[in-house]
């Protein structure tokens, strides 16, 4: 069973052309990794379309949810995972899953 790390408040917010939204989030680097661990970011739920990019690396589109990108060599001591909401702007239910 994975270990999840939910991403809750505080998202800052930031409106985008014709009611797109993004979304900001600041984390630090889970603890506790070994060389064996992997780290997934899981979207759940984000509105009609999203771009997501991690520490400015896109890390691509999102379609359908639930949605999950690898991304444990793209983690650094304080991450910012940047997620562009088409309208409808919504965002719910975004995780860390380590295993």
């Amino acid at each position: 069973m994975p270990h999840l790390i939910r991403l809750r408040e505080p998202w800052e917010r930031e409106p985008l052309d014709e009611g797109a939204v993004r979304f900001t989030r600041r984390f630090h680097r889970p603890t506790g990794l070994d060389e064996s661990s992997r780290v997934w970011l899981v979207i759940d739920t984000a509105g009609s379309s999203a771009a997501v990019t991690l520490n400015d690396r896109p890390l691509g589109r999102i379609n359908d949810c639930p949605s999950r990108f690898e991304i444990t060599a793209e983690l650094v001591p304080q991450n910012v995972l940047i997620i562009d909401v088409s309208p409808p702007a919504i965002l719910d239910a975004v995780r860390l899953e380590i295993g």
